[in-house]
């Protein structure tokens, strides 16, 4: 359709072949400034819930595996070892390296695992995020039968086989699902700082 626009004398204008009041396309032209903005604000209002929305799990799943330390020896050390364990298992299975924010969450948490004598400056987190917790990142679901328990890992060994209360350090051997590399070790320590309590000394994982 060919649109022509003639003004008049008496400021009337032809659009289409109808005459219009130059006024009343003033008016006209004023609505739909206000309804395109109107529709612009509604967008803009409908991005940010689907923001929220996606950004939402993310901060359920960082309060999940932050974990409820013993601060202070267990009644049943194996199971205190083997709590840490899945803890550990926990927070990686929860680690999202695109999102900086909860990442840098989820290392805090693994921190609050480890022996306080391997971490706390500036050096040793370097260390410890660079050579301990990144490789563990890409290898955890390697231990587990079920990636979506943290608990489903197998202890291949554990020395001493007998832990009490005199027990400073225990050696645990992971096994690998797989079964293509060997079980490799996390050594736990009683760590003073948290009242005799175990926590990581080291680890291969």
């Amino acid at each position: 359709m060919t649109v022509s626009v003639v003004e008049s004398a008496g400021q009337t204008l032809e659009i289409a072949g109808v005459s219009v009041e130059a006024a009343s396309l003033q008016a006209l032209t004023a609505q739909i400034a206000a309804l395109t903005a109107r529709v612009a604000a509604l967008e803009l209002a409908s991005a940010l819930v689907a923001v929220a929305q996606v950004a939402a799990p993310v901060a359920v799943a960082v309060a999940v595996v932050v974990p409820a330390l013993n601060t202070a020896p267990a009644a049943d050390s194996v199971a205190e070892i083997k709590g840490l364990l899945e803890s550990l298992f926990a927070i990686a299975l929860n680690t999202d390296n695109s999102d900086t924010e909860a990442s840098e969450i989820q290392f805090e948490a693994f921190r609050t695992l480890v022996h306080t004598d391997r971490q706390g400056s500036p050096l040793l987190n370097g260390e410890l995020r660079r050579y301990k917790w990144q490789p563990f990142l890409g290898r955890s679901r390697e231990y587990l039968a079920d990636v979506s328990r943290p608990a489903s890992f197998l202890v291949d060994r554990m020395a001493p086989d007998k832990i009490d209360a005199r027990t400073e350090t225990v050696k645990v051997h992971v096994a690998v699902r797989s079964g293509r590399r060997m079980s490799p070790p996390v050594t736990f320590r009683r760590d003073a700082l948290a009242n005799g309590a175990f926590r990581i000394e080291s680890m291969s994982l």
